[in-house]
């Protein structure tokens, strides 16, 4: 496969342009060369044309400065007669001819083979003089047909600047309009935004980008009318702008879709549509072999660009189809003693139409797709069949294989496309051998990039495909054993795809050949974007409720291993992010035990939500844990590492729910003695009530005091924890609490809360006799509680007055202020 490269693009219809022509090695590539090709060369090519018009050839470089001088002389005078326009016809079109000659005379010395040409640009053989029917053809010019040609023609650059400048304002904005993927709850793949971590699905050497959109047509519009290619060299009048419209064939997509052309499409499909109609003529059986090999290698000289333009234009035109007729009438072997001539032959042939389709389905995809339509139905079963005979052998097989593997690719981009090809009989088969035949590298990516984008935002395809019988297997040895990078992420991506259908979760969970390919590849693979791939895949596996409990024992937890070992030593920070995103999905009432116990993954997740660079991570990791906290009971041997793990997971400045998920756990009556007994959660408890830690909202600040708070005075309902919590750590957060300003309180209405849980929690304390001595001489204390009791007294008494202040400071508690006075008065 020769390198693509940018070519410049040339016409026919330009007289001393550059031309460029290809000649095949034995290696079955084509060798590149322009008009500066070898002496030699040229000397054979002007000996020809001599030998034809009987004297030397004109240079090209000649033939276009004498030409340009012309035109500009003729552009110049705006009354020139009769008689000067008739020499400037006679001129242009005795020019135009002997460069037709010329152009099929280095055809023959390049290629050594000769092309049909057109009869109203043949000469008869004596020196170059006009033919009798180009004279006939100049004799049919009215004078008011030749008044016109130089009317129009003195305005025909104008207006091609014109219109150029028009098509690129309209690309311009078309392409500027066109754009580019609960706490505790379960997370779903399609929330979350891995396209950077993903490959991408195309690349600029072929034509765009897979996992986009397919590419916008310029919705400008462009004379409706193609043209053919006038011997007479007079430009036509422009019709007015319109549109080529062609019905979708597809039953998803009722709408018309609007093909848009270049403005200069006329230009372009001159040499085109010449080619095109000797492909057809090489189709037909009474041609032959010299003439069908010699319209094949103009086709593939003519087809060879980077101009995505041109190729819109040749699909428009029917090259598709037209190689399509060629390579079906291509002749079977005879059988003689020639038969492996002509086995040889046929392969080259073969090859060189590959070649070719490769290269005109390089076009937008609505062209491709309009192609498809017309000859897909008869292309696609041969290329099958082409690809399965090349596998088992053939002459320049790998140069075969990789033309008609793109040409599938280019398919396989229309996404309107890709249930007609996955569903063609003997496209699957192909796809799976991508492990077991005997493919390059390249071979091998484009294969698995195919199946990538049938897989792709198609759920009928993702189902079929894993039901086929040994798809999901070919696959997997390509991501388990492929040597290259590009073909095991794509193959990542695949199963990555395969498993976001909420229908094939289920089926690939019991796959113990699946996950252990995912496990490898999260602990070994070198490609972070692969490792990505992996994690997301098991993301998705864990978030159907019946994989939960199968996927945390399978093999003795290597699951759990591995997105434990990528959440805290990852260095990527997507694979990080999608470790955590598993292990939330797993976190339920069923894997809280096997969860709890598996070594190291509490204090990973805590270590993660505190210090972690990465705060979405941060965030995740701790949704995590708090998930899992709120599913491991006192009973189990995993608490009190849950709840040193919680005290980590407190650190983190970034706002988090351990506090939260602490005042859950202090709600449980079994759970007090041992949170209140743990020296880390109380010491926690009572800096989240004092410190203000940085984090995004003063909002978050206050439900974290909040919640501390309502810990502390869950867990002092407790009888046997009353002397635990009479601290100074404690008593100074519940002082600050309680001392809170009516107002603070009337511009931030939370903190109401906060004070009269603090008050409701030094009132039990209270209840221990042996601690009331201890809080009476507290600092602050008792002057807070004094501060109550003045509140408590001014809403008793417009409560017995009937007033509307009693609505207003109606607390949710008893009056305790004055009674917890007294007895703290009395213990001093």
């Amino acid at each position: 496969m020769p390198s693509e490269r940018s070519i410049p693009s040339s016409s026919s219809s330009h007289i001393g342009r550059r031309r460029r022509s290809n000649s095949l090695n034995r290696d079955g590539r084509y060798n590149h060369s322009v008009s500066g090709r070898s002496s030699r060369d040229l000397r054979d090519a002007n000996a020809s044309v001599s030998s034809r018009f009987g004297g030397v050839a004109p240079s090209p470089l000649t033939r276009s400065k004498s030409a340009r001088s012309r035109r500009n002389s003729n552009n110049s005078s705006t009354s020139t007669s009769t008689t000067n326009n008739n020499n400037y016809n006679n001129n242009n079109n005795s020019i135009v001819t002997r460069k037709s000659n010329d152009t099929s005379h280095q055809n023959r010395a390049l290629y050594g083979h000769f092309t049909q040409s057109s009869p109203t640009l043949s000469m008869s053989s004596n020196g170059g003089t006009p033919s009798s029917y180009q004279q006939s053809q100049h004799q049919r010019f009215s004078s008011r047909q030749q008044q016109q040609y130089h009317n129009h023609h003195q305005h025909h650059q104008s207006y091609r600047i014109h219109a150029m400048s028009s098509y690129s304002n309209t690309s311009h904005e078309s392409g500027s309009k066109s754009g580019g993927g609960g706490g505790g709850g379960n997370l779903h793949p399609s929330q979350e935004s891995i396209i950077s971590a993903t490959p991408s699905r195309g690349d600029s050497s072929e034509g765009g980008s897979v996992h986009s959109a397919p590419l916008q047509t310029h919705r400008n519009t462009y004379p409706a009318s193609l043209g053919s290619v006038s011997s007479m060299m007079i430009p036509e009048r422009r019709d007015p702008p319109s549109t080529i419209v062609k019905l979708t064939t597809n039953w998803k997509k009722k709408d018309r879709e609007v093909l848009s052309l270049p403005p200069n499409h006329k230009q372009m499909a001159k040499t085109a549509k010449r080619v095109i109609d000797e492909l057809k003529r090489a189709a037909d059986s009474s041609c032959t072999q010299e003439k069908r090999i010699a319209a094949i290698t103009n086709a593939c000289a003519e087809f060879d660009h980077l101009d995505e333009a041109r190729h819109n234009v040749e699909l428009h035109l029917g090259a598709a189809a037209a190689l399509r007729k060629v390579l079906a009438a291509l002749p079977p072997s005879k059988g003689n003693g020639t038969a492996i001539n002509d086995e040889s032959t046929r392969d080259d042939e073969i090859r060189m139409i590959a070649a070719a389709l490769e290269m005109v389905f390089r076009g937008q995809s609505s062209f491709v797709q309009a192609a498809f339509d017309n000859c897909g139905n008869q292309l696609l079963p041969l290329l099958l069949r082409l690809l399965e005979r090349a596998e088992n052998g053939m002459r320049h097989a790998d140069v075969c294989i990789l033309n008609m593997s793109k040409v599938i690719l280019y398919l396989s981009r229309v996404v309107e496309l890709r249930v007609t090809l996955a569903r063609q009989p003997g496209m699957l088969e192909a796809l799976q051998r991508v492990s077991t035949s005997n493919l390059n590298p390249e071979s091998r990516v484009i294969r698995v990039r195919i199946i990538t984008n049938l897989l792709h935002l198609s759920d009928e395809n993702k189902e079929l495909m894993l039901q086929h019988e040994g798809f999901l297997d070919s696959l997997l040895r390509i991501a388990h054993l492929d040597t290259n990078d590009q073909a095991r992420e794509y193959a990542a991506l695949a199963l990555m795809d395969l498993a976001s259908a909420p229908y094939n979760q289920e089926p690939m969970a019991k796959n113990e050949k699946l996950l252990g390919t995912l496990c490898k590849m999260v602990l070994v693979e070198t490609m972070a974007g692969t490792r990505d791939l992996a994690l997301t895949t098991l993301q998705s596996l864990a978030f159907t409720k019946n994989n939960r409990l199968r996927l945390v024992s399978f093999k003795e937890g290597i699951v759990l291993e591995s997105l434990k070992k990528a959440l805290s030593s990852d260095k990527f920070d997507k694979a990080r992010r999608s470790a955590a995103g598993a292990l939330t999905n797993l976190a339920c009432d069923e894997t809280a035990l096997v969860m709890g116990t598996h070594k190291g993954l509490l204090e990973a997740l805590a270590l993660v939500s505190s210090n972690d660079e990465s705060i979405d991570v941060q965030t995740r990791a701790s949704m995590a844990l708090t998930k899992l906290a709120a599913s491991i009971t006192a009973h189990m041997s995993c608490f009190p590492t849950l709840l040193d793990a919680l005290v980590v997971a407190s650190l983190s400045s970034t706002s988090n729910s351990v506090t939260a998920i602490i005042r859950v756990k202090a709600r449980d009556p079994e759970n007090r003695i041992i949170m209140a007994n743990h020296k880390g959660i109380v010491d926690t408890l009572a800096d989240t009530c004092i410190n203000n830690k940085s984090v995004t909202k003063d909002l978050d600040i206050i439900k974290d005091r909040d919640n501390a708070i309502r810990a502390i005075m869950h867990l002092a309902n407790e009888s046997k924890n009353c002397k635990t919590l009479c601290t100074k750590p404690i008593l100074d957060a519940l002082v600050q609490g309680a001392s809170i300003t009516d107002e603070a309180i009337s511009r931030t209405k939370q903190l109401e809360d906060i004070r009269d849980s603090a008050i409701r929690a030094i009132e039990r304390l209270a209840t221990d006799f042996s601690n009331r001595a201890i809080m009476a001489s507290h600092d602050g204390l008792l002057v807070a509680i004094a501060q109550a009791t003045e509140r408590e007294h001014k809403l008793e008494t417009a409560m017995k007055r009937g007033t509307s202040m009693a609505d207003q400071l109606q607390s949710s508690h008893p009056f305790l202020a004055k009674p917890l006075l007294m007895s703290l008065l009395v213990a001093l």
